[in-house]
């Protein structure tokens, strides 16, 4: 018995610096690809359905743009598309941008001048965001959700429910981008009931289906 509570205590002390916002954050880490920032943004979601902190994206193996050979400056134009898109779908999250290096990063040397290009005089080690990107909460047969979506005016936006994803479309300075994000299993057998904006937080209420 005393065994158990033990194991019972030192969870919740892990609870605790899993969820602590100034000791634990994530960082996802993606290729400019839709099946890698898929997977990312869903990592995103549960992260936040669990209260722990994303403090930051990075979009791996860029490739060089203006090459002659039109296969990679093609591949070079989807994958500047892609990060745009990553950085709608990561608001409010920093993105840094990490270059497809020639060969692995091996050995300390390559793996400093890695550091260097993406942090810059930066400490690594500091939290480089806190906060709540994505809030649910139970309102009698309501579930509300609460999202940080970037540059909208109040009547530029439009929300839609495609299966298990809401695509969220909204106007910024150079036209419309449109943020596809993963809704979590509890709103399972729930239509969307309506959506308000307000600054960069998008409220979104479910009900139940009848």
């Amino acid at each position: 018995m005393q065994n158990e509570l033990e194991l019972l205590a030192r969870l919740d002390e892990l609870n605790l610096i899993m969820r602590g916002q100034n000791m634990t954050s994530i960082r996802l880490v993606a290729n400019p690809d839709t099946f890698s920032i898929e997977n990312a943004k869903r990592a995103f979601m549960s992260a936040s359905l669990y209260g722990i902190n994303v403090d930051l994206a990075i979009i791996n193996k860029i490739l060089p743009t203006g090459s002659s050979d039109i296969y990679y400056a093609e591949w070079a134009d989807f994958q500047r598309v892609k990060i745009e898109e990553a950085k709608s779908n990561f608001y409010p999250l920093p993105v840094k941008e990490v270059k497809l290096h020639g060969t692995e990063l091996r050995g300390i040397e390559m793996l400093r001048e890695n550091g260097k290009s993406m942090f810059g005089n930066q400490d690594p080690a500091d939290v480089l965001f806190r906060g709540n990107v994505f809030n649910f909460a139970r309102e009698d047969s309501l579930l509300r959700m609460t999202v940080k979506v970037p540059f909208s005016e109040k009547d530029d936006f439009d929300v839609e429910r495609h299966g298990d994803q809401l695509a969220i479309k909204v106007k910024n300075r150079v036209g419309y981008l449109v943020n596809t994000v993963p809704l979590p299993v509890a709103t399972a057998g729930m239509k969307l009931s309506r959506a308000k904006l307000e600054g960069d937080e998008l409220t979104i209420l479910f009900e139940r289906s009848t």
